[in-house]
């Protein structure tokens, strides 16, 4: 088992840029232990492993790299303080005319949907050992960007587990 910092693990999926790797960067400035997920090499990503955090390359689409990382994580760590879904792939809209919307609807689902859900349960033992666990989920931040043109910073929303 890896050990944890007195704070407890985070499981941020999605760490690659943006949000995800800046709140990877905070948590471990605070002294969380940061497991994080990326689907995407970025060179920024040495630094966030030089710095402590443990990153695993996983694909949301493909089972059996989703399957193993949660394999990986009841194998390894004990309990998990966090675990909070960052990771997206949004495509652009496509035309009216394009008969394309029904694969691009399952791949954002997938990644926004099957993944977190499929995470929770199956981490539900390590959210629930000790420590409150916080799920947190920061889905449509991209969309949202896109479709309000005048927008406020948002402020980071946590949802406490009822488990």
């Amino acid at each position: 088992m890896r050990g944890t910092s007195m704070k407890g693990a985070v499981v941020i999926t999605g760490v690659g840029k943006r949000l995800g790797l800046a709140l990877a960067h905070d948590l471990l400035e605070k002294g969380y232990r940061v497991v994080g997920t990326y689907r995407t090499d970025y060179p920024e990503l040495e630094d966030l492993q030089a710095k402590g955090a443990d990153l695993h390359q996983v694909d949301f689409y493909q089972p059996e790299s989703l399957n193993g990382f949660i394999q990986y994580l009841n194998l390894e760590y004990s309990q998990l303080r966090a675990l909070i879904h960052n990771a997206s792939d949004w495509s652009p809209d496509e035309p009216a005319r394009s008969n394309n919307h029904a694969q691009v609807l399952q791949r954002m689902m997938a990644i926004h949907v099957g993944a977190p859900y499929q995470m929770n349960l199956a981490l539900q033992g390590l959210l629930n050992q000790g420590l409150t666990p916080t799920i947190s989920f920061t889905l449509a931040i991209m969309w949202l960007k896109k479709a309000v043109k005048n927008t406020q910073p948002m402020q980071p929303v946590s949802l406490r587990s009822t488990t």
